[in-house]
């Protein structure tokens, strides 16, 4: 009897045994408490990582965005680059060499602002032919040109300051950037044949209080002065080139 009760007080002791050394749930809740408790560090620890995540991935694409933008901005200024080093087209047109730039515009900026505001505004050209190397200049072409706007009509009026019985009237702001390059020239004859040749266009606008020659106009010492020394601040300022070029190859 003594022995039956014994080993019945045994088998119901084993289940509480096994449950502490094998890590059963038993064993759990007794060193742990509930469930709960000892599954939230883990769970914490799960949601702690998605936030580390999120806050990585957020990172990531703000790099990315930048690196984007980068990206567009280089390749607008590769673009630019591109324009302003071979944008010039030069032709041969009844004994002298006259230039296109389909992609430059002037008439914009403080330049534009100054015209709206009522004021003629001068603007200053050299063409500079080079034969040979980009630093051996052969040829040169300078003028002024004074372009004033309507702000009724909004047209623009072009003159030649070196010849004031040259001008264009009631002309859009592209028709205005186009007449000016078509008035400035080199003539065919001062260039070599035979020879590798570059052309490249400067325009800036002139200053306010640019002295001017008393009766033809501006002096052309004075442009190639204002060309010899770098532009100012307050100074709108454009510059393009051609492609290599000889003249037996030019298209009227």
């Amino acid at each position: 009897m003594n022995r039956t009760i014994l080993n019945r007080a045994i088998l119901n002791r084993a289940p509480a045994v096994h449950s502490e050394t094998t890590g059963g749930p038993a064993a759990h809740s007794k060193t742990t408490g509930c469930g709960a408790p000892w599954e939230h560090p883990v769970e914490n620890s799960r949601r702690g990582g998605r936030a580390l995540g999120n806050i990585g991935s957020k990172k990531t694409g703000r790099v990315a965005r930048k690196q984007a933008v980068l990206a567009l901005f280089l390749s607008l200024e590769l673009a630019a680059m591109t324009v302003s080093s071979q944008g010039l087209l030069p032709h041969h047109v009844a004994g002298d060499i006259r230039v296109t730039a389909p992609a430059l515009h002037f008439l914009t900026g403080k330049s534009l602002s100054r015209l709206h505001d009522g004021a003629a505004v001068p603007f200053d050209f050299q063409l500079i032919v080079s034969s040979g190397s980009k630093n051996n200049v052969v040829a040169r072409s300078l003028e002024r040109f004074t372009i004033s706007y309507d702000v009724i009509e909004e047209k623009f009026s072009v003159v030649r300051v070196r010849d004031f019985h040259r001008s264009g009237m009631r002309l859009s702001a592209s028709s205005a950037e186009s007449w000016c390059l078509e008035n400035i020239v080199v003539p065919a004859a001062s260039l070599p044949s035979g020879q590798q040749l570059w052309a490249r266009l400067e325009i800036r606008s002139a200053e306010p209080k640019e002295p001017l020659a008393a009766n033809s106009g501006i002096n052309l010492a004075t442009l190639i002065e204002i060309f010899s020394r770098p532009s100012r601040p307050q100074q709108d300022r454009w510059s393009v080139e051609s492609a290599p070029f000889q003249l037996a190859d030019l298209k009227p």
